[in-house]
């Protein structure tokens, strides 16, 4: 345990370990207790025969994840452009390059509708996504969802909002009538410029922090409650390996909630932290899947979709497998539609995990009811990765603000 910490954080995920790290560049310690044996959360990668595929969080971009961005060249922490033209849509019996030259290929699209689609790109590279200080037309539409923004703003049709914005929807794992516009223009904005992907995938992140934090991080501890009492602090009953009750620590004058509003409703009531979270599910799959090889990243549209598969990376190996970290719309997804030959490897699962932002939903702070509570993690406005650790170093300012008096 980290000597005189003061601050408590509850998850080790990557909102965890980043405001520990923020926390201790500026002199402050902290302890981390994570419920897994293993940091990272979502910030997972498994490694099979050379290959590294991620459990759930894949790519970033510098203009949308400024503060993600500068934290992994911070580390140090190797990455590499990804390429747009292996991602691929594939709607019926047809796999569409998703990008200009695959659209107009697909026949599926006039060129009216491509022309629309290259406008609403156009649209999100002028946007500004700033956390802080967004663009006030991204404000303006906040209500609306992005549904009835392409309708009534970029006079989509029904074609083009069911495969196209519906991709980009699923990456929250909703329908486009159920995300915020503003949202939705962010997941579509990551179409529209570079990508990009740690080489040893998203743990590395996680293993950097780690390195960089050392003592400060105790993995598999469960923390049963937490209690704050007047003018002590917050106590947490911890139970810790091969003990066969929870014992208090503390006290600390901090503490940081870094999991999910489940988890906090749990051990804390009294906080009060609402947001919406999606339910995923999905399977790390050994597959022979030759019509896939050309890709990194495969998309199924729910339109027509019967099989139930969401899509998701896909890497190869050498001798003809295909490894792909699949998620899905359905819990009985018919795995044997895609994947004529195919084994499971690992099941994948967060119920409910991802944050979404609905059509007009409450921009949750990352302050509470209860004095030197925080939480941090995907949940501020444009949930994602950017906002795990946005949250994570505005917390890290504020506690540190609060220090130096």
């Amino acid at each position: 345990m980290a000597p005189e910490a003061q601050i408590a954080i509850i998850g080790g995920g990557i909102a965890g370990l980043s405001c520990a790290y923020f926390l201790k560049k500026q002199g402050l310690d902290a302890v981390i207790y994570e419920r897994k044996k293993e940091v990272g959360g979502r910030f997972s990668t498994l490694k099979i025969d050379g290959v590294y595929i991620n459990r759930a969080a894949l790519m970033f971009s510098k203009k949308l994840n400024p503060c993600f961005s500068s934290l992994i060249d911070e580390l140090g922490v190797p990455y590499r452009e990804m390429e747009k033209s292996k991602w691929m849509v594939q709607i019926g019996d047809k796999i569409i390059g998703l990008n200009k030259e695959g659209l107009l290929e697909s026949g599926l699209f006039n060129s009216e509708e491509i022309k629309l689609w290259g406008e609403l790109q156009a649209l999100v590279q002028s946007l500004n996504f700033d956390y802080a200080t967004p663009d006030k037309r991204l404000l303006k539409w906040h209500d609306m969802s992005l549904s009835d923004f392409c309708k009534k703003e970029m006079k989509f049709t029904d074609q083009m909002i069911n495969y196209l914005a519906q991709l980009y929807a699923s990456f929250q794992y909703v329908e486009p009538h159920e995300l915020a516009a503003d949202k939705g223009l962010f997941s579509i904005a990551y179409s529209a410029t570079p990508t990009f992907t740690p080489v040893r995938g998203m743990r590395d992140v996680a293993l950097a922090l780690k390195k960089r934090l050392g003592e400060e991080v105790q993995t598999d501890i469960h923390i049963t409650e937490v209690q704050y009492k007047q003018g002590k602090g917050f106590i947490l009953k911890v139970k810790r390996k091969n003990n066969a009750v929870a014992s208090p620590e503390g006290p600390y004058k901090y503490c940081i909630f870094a999991t999910g509003q489940r988890m906090v409703r749990n051990i804390m009531p009294e906080i009060d932290f609402k947001v919406h979270a999606a339910k995923t599910r999905g399977y790390i799959l050994e597959a022979i899947c030759p019509q896939y090889r050309p890709y990194e990243l495969i998309i199924f549209p729910k339109k027509g979709n019967k099989h139930g598969i969401h899509g998701g990376e896909i890497q190869h190996l050498s001798d003809g497998r295909s490894i792909c970290a699949v998620l899905l719309y359905r819990h009985d997804a018919d795995l044997s539609a895609i994947f004529k030959e195919y084994k499971v490897i690992e099941r994948l699962g967060w119920s409910p995990a991802i944050g979404v932002m609905p059509p007009g939903g409450k921009i949750v702070d990352v302050t509470t009811n209860v004095k030197n509570a925080f939480v941090v993690g995907d949940f501020y406005r444009f949930p994602n990765l950017e906002s795990c650790v946005y949250t994570a170093k505005k917390v890290a300012n504020i506690i540190t603000r609060n220090e130096r008096g």
